[in-house]
């Protein structure tokens, strides 16, 4: 039985499978294999894997389409170690991401989960990183009041691709919410925080890729994923109430958390021109808000979006930008979300 097992949900991801199973052999961790799920692929995706003539990858085919996180939970089902990883097919790791997580895992029993640095990696234009806001030093061991505080104040961006995590953690939730294909795996993050220590790693190990054909692609242009959003607070806000809090006020500031980038959103996506995507966020802020100061805020920027026009939403973010580093104010930006009116 290996150490860890790397599972590899993919639907026509010929051009990139290449990269991304290469990617799991040149780990530095030796100590795992690798199962590929692939989703009734009609490109050559199926020739890819079996191209690599490697013992250590298994090819799984699916008769039919069952969906992403179907797939997913399908391949769950067939690890039988310790740790587990979930590596998109058009993503691709550095060579010590195992190496660097395992050890972060083992120095902490109580974790569930080690996340790394992501360096996100666009069609156009240049990379972007980012990480989880933890002080310094390359790693931390974060427990779960302060793990789950940092993920419901940071702008979810962790996928699978990017989390090396203890079996148990899936094995507790039967999986990943299937009725939440773009914040699945944002639940189960928050999920994997409250139960215990979260281990961080500030280094880039995981590049995703990001382009319009991809998951998070189709739920931005969409805005699929706000009503998904107000789903996984209503999620945890029954667990939390049912099993206790992972610190004081949680369930609120993480309406106050959606309510606030509802309205941040809305103003990206009025500067794009698309007025009806802004409004609906600014709807779904004043919904769900959890205090008439958030709820005011969003009414007025409904207001600001009914009767500007994108340039003057561009201009007057550009002006916001130049306050904000003119005057800049330390820590979080958000702390003050959860404050009761």
């Amino acid at each position: 039985m290996s150490y860890v097992t790397i599972l590899v949900p993919n639907y026509n991801r010929a051009a990139f499978l290449p990269a991304c199973l290469e990617s799991i052999r040149a780990q530095t961790f030796t100590d795992w294999r690798v199962v590929v799920g692939d989703n009734a692929s009609t490109d050559r995706s199926r020739e890819v894997v079996r191209s690599l003539g490697d013992p250590r990858f298994e090819l799984v085919c699916r008769p039919e389409n069952v969906g992403y996180i179907r797939n997913t939970n399908l391949l769950l089902n067939e690890v039988d170690s310790e740790f587990v990883a979930v590596l998109h097919s058009d993503d691709w790791w550095e060579p010590d991401f195992l190496e660097r997580l395992v050890g972060l895992l083992e120095a902490a029993p109580a974790a569930l989960m080690a996340a790394c640095a992501v360096r996100q990696v666009f069609d156009s234009g240049p990379a972007h990183i980012q990480w989880l806001k933890t002080g310094g030093g390359d790693t931390a061991i974060l427990p779960a009041p302060q793990a789950t505080r940092i993920l419901v104040r940071t702008w979810p961006f962790l996928v699978p691709s990017d989390v090396l995590a203890r079996t148990d953690l899936y094995r507790r939730f039967d999986g990943f919410e299937d009725s939440l294909p773009y914040s699945t795996d944002w639940l189960m993050w928050l999920r994997a925080a409250s139960l215990g220590s979260v281990a961080v790693c500030r280094r880039p190990l995981a590049n995703n890729r990001k382009h319009a054909s991809s998951i998070t692609g189709q739920a931005e242009r969409n805005v699929l994923w706000a009503d998904e959003w107000i789903r996984v607070a209503r999620i945890l806000e029954a667990e939390w109430q049912a099993n206790g809090p992972p610190y004081p006020g949680a369930a609120r500031e993480l309406w106050a958390m959606n309510a606030l980038r509802f309205i941040m959103k809305s103003h990206e996506l009025h500067e794009r021109g698309n007025r009806t995507g802004a409004l609906k966020l600014t709807r779904l802020a004043q919904e769900t808000a959890p205090s008439r100061t958030w709820r005011l805020a969003a009414r007025l920027q409904r207001m600001f979006i009914r009767t500007t026009s994108p340039s003057i939403a561009r201009r007057f973010r550009q002006l916001a930008a130049g306050l904000a580093r003119r005057f800049p104010r330390p820590g979080y930006v958000l702390t003050v979300l959860s404050e009761s009116d």
